[in-house]
C-alpha cells in the first residue's frame, strides 16, 4: 500500500517524463494555470512529428490568447534544446526587444521547476543568446537582424509584423521577405515554425505558400468554427475553448459577444484576421458592410409564415459530387415602411439538384414567401422542370420568378445592392447561423481568389435590383385582411410592370395563396 507521499513522487515522475516527451505536456508541467485543450495537443503533436522526422515546415494560425506563443515560441525551443543540446535554434520576432522578451519568459518558465528540463547551460546566458555546454544555442533575434557566423537548424518565427499597419506596409512586407530569403533560407534549417496573425493574403505565410516549393503544413484553428472541418471535434458555432481557461482561451458565449461587437462596429477585418485566422483580401471593399444595421428583434409582421417576404436564390447545380459544387445560398427578405430591407433568414448549403430543390421547398414552407426569385442560368434550367412538376403535384402555392442577368458582370449586377447598403437600408435579423460566412462574402467582394465565394452577393443583388418596385410591409399598424389583400395586389402590379419592362420574366404556377 503506497503512502500519499509515495503517490505524489510517482505522480511527479510521470509528469516529468511526459513533459520531456511532449512540448504540450511540458507547458502543462511548468504552467499550472495552463489548459490542455485539443488544439494545443494537435500543435504539440505536429512539433513532435517534426522533431522525430528531423524535418518540418509548420504554419500555425490561432486567435489571441489561445496558447500558440506559449507552446511554440517559449516552450518548444527549450524542449528541443534539452533533447538535442548541440543544436542551434533561432527564435525570431518583429523586433529585437520582443524576441528578448520571449527569452526572459522562457527562462522564467524553466525556473518554475528546473528538474523538468535540466538543461546544462554554459556561462553565457544573455537574453539574446543562451548557449549550452554541448555547444548548442538558442538565439533570439528581431526581423531584419542577422545571424552572421551562426547556424540555425530550428527556426521559430512568432509574428513577423508588429500590427496591422506594419502588415499593410509594402516596405515592411518586402523587408520581411528579403530577410527570410537571405537570413533564414541561407541557414538551410531542418525545422521552421511560423506563428502569426493573417492580416493579408500577401503576408509572409501567403508569400511562402505561393513561392516556395516546400511541403508546408498549415494548422488553422478559428475562434468560432464556421464549417465542419476534418480533425476539428467542434460543432459549427462552437468556440476553441469549451469553457473559460485559467490561463488562456475565451468561452463560446464570450466569443459570440466579441464577434457581434466587432461586426456591428464595421470591424470585419479585425475579427476575421485576429480571431478567424483569415487574411484581408486586396480588391475588396466594393460593398459597404460597415453600413449594415443589426437588430435584436424582428417586427411581428416580418416574422415567419406572415406571407410578407420574398426569397432569392443563387444556384450551383449539375455536378455529381458535393465536394465539386459551389455554395448555394438562399435569402429571405422583406421591406418595411421605413424603406429598410430586412434580411430575415438565410441558408448556405452544398447539395445536388434533387436535394437542393427539397431544401428550397423547405425554406419556402418555413417563411411562406410571396415570391421566390432564382437566377436564370444553367443551374435553374437544370432543375426548373422538376421543381415545377413537384410544385403542381403538391399544390404548393408559391410563384417563382426567373430573373435574367442584367449587367455585363457581377460587379454591375451588385450596384443596386451597393446603393442599398450604402444608404444604411440593410438590416440583419438575429440568429442567422450562416451570417458570418455571408458577411465575409460581402466584405471580400469582388475579389476572385481560391476559397472566396460570392454566392450571397448574387442572391442579395438580384433582389436589390427589383427592390424599388416592391411594396413595403407596414409594421407600425394593426394588420387587417384588407391590408393583406392590398399587399398582394401591389405585388401583382409590380410583377406585371416588371414583366412588361422585360426586367423579370414571370413563371406562373399557381397564383392563389
Amino acid at each position: 500500500m503506497l503512502t500519499s507521499e509515495q503517490r505524489d513522487v510517482l505522480s511527479y515522475r510521470a509528469k516529468v517524463e511526459a513533459a520531456r516527451r511532449h512540448p504540450t505536456d511540458c507547458s502543462l508541467a511548468l504552467t499550472p494555470r495552463w489548459v490542455d485543450n485539443w488544439h494545443l495537443r494537435k500543435i504539440g503533436d505536429a512539433l513532435v512529428k517534426a522533431e522525430a522526422e528531423g524535418h518540418g515546415r509548420l504554419i500555425i494560425n490561432t486567435p489571441p490568447r489561445s496558447g500558440k506563443s506559449q507552446l511554440c515560441t517559449r516552450m518548444f525551443p527549450m524542449w528541443y534544446i534539452y533533447r538535442h543540446p548541440d543544436t542551434e535554434i533561432a527564435v525570431c520576432a518583429y523586433n529585437e526587444d520582443k524576441s528578448k522578451e520571449f527569452s526572459r519568459e522562457a527562462m522564467y518558465l524553466l525556473d518554475q521547476d528546473p528538474d523538468v528540463l535540466p538543461i546544462r547551460w554554459g556561462d553565457r546566458k544573455a537574453d539574446a543568446e543562451r548557449i549550452t555546454l554541448s555547444g548548442g544555442a538558442v538565439r533570439y533575434v528581431g526581423i531584419g537582424s542577422g545571424l552572421t557566423g551562426k547556424g540555425a537548424k530550428v527556426v521559430v518565427i512568432d509574428d513577423p509584423y508588429k500590427d496591422r499597419a506594419d502588415a499593410d506596409s509594402e516596405a515592411s512586407r518586402i523587408k520581411v521577405e528579403g530577410w527570410y530569403n537571405s537570413v533564414i533560407e541561407s541557414r538551410d534549417p531542418d525545422i521552421i515554425v511560423i506563428v502569426h496573425t493573417r492580416w493579408r493574403q500577401d503576408d509572409l505565410t501567403g508569400y511562402l505558400l505561393k513561392t516556395k516549393d516546400e511541403d508546408w503544413t498549415q494548422l488553422i484553428f478559428p475562434a468560432l468554427l464556421e464549417n465542419p472541418t476534418e480533425g476539428d471535434p467542434r460543432k459549427v458555432g462552437e468556440g476553441l475553448f469549451p469553457i473559460r481557461g485559467l490561463a488562456v482561451g475565451r468561452p463560446t458565449e464570450e466569443l459570440i459577444r466579441l464577434r457581434d461587437r466587432y461586426l456591428t462596429r464595421g470591424m470585419e477585418r479585425e475579427w476575421y484576421s485576429l480571431y478567424q485566422c483569415r487574411p484581408h483580401i486586396e480588391g475588396a471593399g466594393f460593398l459597404p458592410t460597415n453600413r449594415i444595421q443589426y437588430r435584436t428583434d424582428v417586427p411581428p409582421k416580418l416574422r415567419p409564415r406572415e406571407g410578407r417576404c420574398i426569397q432569392s436564390w443563387d444556384l450551383s447545380t449539375g455536378k455529381h459530387s458535393t465536394e465539386d459544387l459551389d455554395w448555394q445560398v438562399g435569402v429571405c427578405m422583406a421591406r418595411d415602411d421605413m424603406d429598410h430591407w430586412w434580411l430575415l433568414d438565410a441558408i448556405r448549403i452544398r447539395l445536388p439538384s434533387n436535394e437542393l430543390s427539397l431544401a428550397m421547398f423547405g425554406f419556402a414552407d418555413k417563411w411562406r414567401p410571396t415570391r421566390i426569385m432564382v437566377e436564370d442560368d444553367n443551374g435553374w434550367a437544370h432543375m426548373k422542370t422538376w421543381v415545377m412538376e413537384r410544385q403542381r403535384s403538391r399544390a404548393i402555392k408559391h410563384l417563382w420568378w426567373s430573373v435574367p442577368t442584367q449587367g455585363k458582370d457581377k460587379v454591375s449586377n451588385a450596384i443596386a445592392l451597393q446603393l442599398l447598403m450604402g444608404r444604411g437600408d440593410l438590416i440583419v435579423a438575429p440568429n442567422i447561423s450562416c451570417w458570418p460566412e455571408l458577411l465575409e462574402e460581402l466584405a471580400t467582394f469582388p475579389a476572385t481568389l481560391p476559397g472566396i465565394h460570392d454566392d450571397a452577393v448574387t442572391a442579395l443583388s438580384q433582389l436589390a435590383r427589383v427592390a424599388p418596385g416592391l411594396p413595403e410591409v407596414v409594421v407600425s399598424e394593426t394588420e387587417t385582411k384588407e391590408d393583406n389583400d392590398d399587399f398582394n395586389k401591389q405585388i401583382d402590379d409590380c410583377c406585371k410592370k416588371l414583366a412588361r419592362d422585360e426586367y423579370i420574366s414571370t413563371i406562373k404556377v399557381n397564383r392563389e395563396r
